[in-house]
């Protein structure tokens, strides 16, 4: 028995996994959405659209929204969209506000400065030079190599050398974790 085509529909890139019929190949979900798609708003509609763009601020289709106005008013049988502007031009316009005084821009953030200052210095603890790009498998590799370097275990019994060892390893530590964390 021949497999039946998968449903042709794609949403935000992804393809729907169910079987298709017809032509084109849909599943009954995604023909019901297509369908819903292609049903023409209401001019009512229209307008709350271009509202609600017009207040979250994305672009507003000023012609379909014009259009949609001049077929409600036309359905009323009032006046057309042009004598309406009229009436409210004779009125009279609101007087022009002076605009708000603009604020300084800030300053330097001071804590940029200190996670500069901060990674400067984990890159001295870890041996990189200023200028060098830094890949994360690099940090990786030199924590570990300090790491058989400079472990506590290494100090052959001696407890004050075991200690500035730990001291050390804490110091490599805390640098890689720096360089490694995601920039805020």
């Amino acid at each position: 028995m021949p497999r039946a085509k998968r449903c042709t529909f794609r949403e935000r890139g992804r393809r729907c996994p169910r079987d298709g019929h017809g032509e084109p190949a849909l599943c009954n979900a995604c023909r019901v959405v297509v369908l819903a798609a292609s049903v023409p708003k209401s001019p009512t509609q229209t307008i709350i659209d271009a509202l609600a763009n017009l207040m979250v601020g994305r672009p507003v289709d000023a012609d379909g929204a014009l259009g949609a106005l001049q077929q409600i008013m036309g359905q009323r049988g009032g006046a057309g969209i042009q004598d309406v502007f009229r009436q409210f031009a004779d009125v009279g316009r609101v007087p022009a506000q002076a605009p708000l005084p603009r604020r300084p821009p800030p300053g330097p953030d001071p804590r940029v400065a200190e996670r500069a200052a901060e990674i400067a210095a984990a890159r001295r603890v870890l041996g990189f030079t200023k200028g060098e790009v830094l890949l994360e498998q690099q940090i990786r590799d030199r924590r570990r190599e300090l790491a058989k370097k400079l472990h506590p275990d290494r100090a052959g019994g001696d407890a004050r050398k075991a200690a500035a060892l730990t001291a050390k390893m804490a110091a490599v530590n805390s640098a890689a974790d720096i360089l490694l964390a995601p920039a805020p």
